[in-house]
C-alpha cells in the first residue's frame, strides 16, 4: 500500500508530524461576522472564503470580505474558493493582491 504525501483534510484534531489540524467552521471575528472556514495548523492560522460564481461584481464582494476577516485576524493571506458552472473561463489558482494583502483563488468547475 502507498503512502499518499502532503495529504490534508479537514477532520477535527487530525494529526501529522507538523503538528494538529484543527478547522473551524464560520467562526466569528470580533465585529461578530463569519468567516466560512478557519484552520489552525501548527503555529499558522489559515482563512478561506467560499463562494458560488455569480459574476465579476459578486467576485469583487468575496474579495472586499475575505480582506475583511483577514484585517480582523491581523493576517496578510488568505483563500477564495469559487464554484461556478462554466459561467467563467477557469484559470490556473493563483495569488493576487487585493487591498494590500494576497489572496489565493481556485475555481471549481461544478
Amino acid at each position: 500500500m502507498m503512502k499518499k504525501k502532503n495529504r490534508c483534510c479537514l477532520r477535527r484534531g487530525m494529526h501529522s508530524q507538523e503538528g494538529e489540524l484543527l478547522p473551524e467552521k464560520e467562526p466569528q471575528t470580533r465585529q461578530n461576522r463569519r468567516m466560512d472556514i478557519q484552520v489552525f495548523y501548527g503555529q499558522e492560522e489559515f482563512v478561506v472564503e467560499l463562494k458560488i460564481w455569480r459574476g465579476a461584481a459578486y467576485e469583487q464582494k468575496g474579495y472586499g470580505q475575505l480582506v475583511d476577516y483577514l484585517q480582523a485576524k491581523g493576517l496578510k493571506r488568505g483563500y477564495l474558493i469559487s464554484f461556478c458552472r462554466k459561467e467563467k473561463k477557469l484559470q490556473k489558482p493563483d495569488w493576487i493582491s487585493y487591498r494590500g494583502h494576497e489572496i489565493f483563488e481556485v475555481l471549481v468547475e461544478c
